[in-house]
């Protein structure tokens, strides 16, 4: 029994060694990984900069209500969020 035991966790060890990280990603691009974490930090980071918001998103559009923001509580607009996943995407592409 402990022969089967060891020789399965021996296999999924290999599956998992196989299928290479298992953090999270927002996109591949041509075996680059652009990570969730990143694209979370830069979003955080530009909530977290007025000025920079002021710039892409000016609350005299729509008092009240940027369209960068999602309507919960800490989310965001999913266009904003594709579009700078698009970016990423794009500076990946021209760093390779």
């Amino acid at each position: 029994m402990r022969k089967v035991l060891a020789s399965l966790v021996a296999l999924f060890a290999l599956a998992f060694a196989a299928c290479g990280s298992l953090s999270p990603y927002a996109a591949i691009v041509s075996g680059h990984r652009i990570s969730e974490r990143s694209i979370n930090d830069e979003l955080a980071a530009i909530k977290a900069n007025a000025k920079y918001l002021d710039a892409v998103d000016p609350v005299d559009q729509d008092p009240g209500h940027r369209q960068v923001l999602g309507a919960g509580n800490g989310t965001y607009n999913s266009a904003f969020v594709a579009r700078l996943l698009t970016r990423s995407i794009y500076y990946e592409l021209v760093h390779i």
